[in-house]
């Protein structure tokens, strides 16, 4: 069973990033979040977003060049699910600054689901399914942890955006939904986008 569902899930996630449907852009921040995110203030970002039954958060990260250089220009960013009212299927994405490289951390530990992910390099795009035969899963915590590779030109003041997607390259939207309950087309299912931040 667990073996067929993987595969349904893995024929799913190639649809959708080979759809050709149009790419509709994720839905945009809450203002609030907008404006800290710009400021840089992303403890104010983070608490800017309103709630829902399922809210997901994708980090900003702050970095000096220093470290940057340290590191390889390679960044792990880490998207949370903050609030879970119970799940059994989910479909969501991810989108990329244009300017920078990515790769799921598969080494990643403490999930609270092991998301199945297909990544579109082209369109700079990465989409992901999960599903469950039993109970809802109600785990929150750590969805995946993205390590993003900025470009060697970054210098202080620079922005690099990783931002939740509710659409698919293929035209269909993002899902949470339990056998009782389906979340993923109303504003019961929130989320803050994020970036990686270069600082002095």
């Amino acid at each position: 069973m667990k073996l067929r569902n993987t595969a349904v899930l893995l024929s799913m996630l190639a649809l959708l990033l080979t759809g050709c449907g149009k790419e509709e852009p994720a839905a945009s921040q809450t203002e609030g979040t907008e404006k800290a995110q710009a400021a840089g203030e992303t403890e104010a970002a983070t608490q800017a977003a309103d709630k829902g039954k399922v809210h997901i958060n994708v980090e900003t990260v702050e970095i000096s060049l220093s470290d940057l250089k340290a590191q390889d220009y390679t960044v792990p960013v880490i998207i949370t699910l903050e609030e879970n009212a119970g799940v059994t299927y989910t479909e969501w994405g991810l989108t990329m600054d244009e300017r920078c490289t990515f790769a799921v951390d598969e080494e990643a530990e403490d999930l609270a689901m092991t998301v199945y992910h297909a990544i579109n390099e082209e369109q700079h795009f990465l989409w992901t399914a999960w599903a469950s035969a039993g109970e809802p899963n109600t785990r929150t915590g750590k969805l995946m942890v993205l390590d993003v590779t900025i470009p060697e030109n970054a210098k202080a003041g620079d922005f690099y955006t990783v931002d939740y997607a509710d659409w698919s390259l293929a035209d269909k939207p993002h899902v949470w939904s339990s056998d009782d309950n389906s979340w993923g087309e109303s504003e019961d299912v929130t989320w803050v986008d994020g970036g990686i931040q270069i600082i002095e």
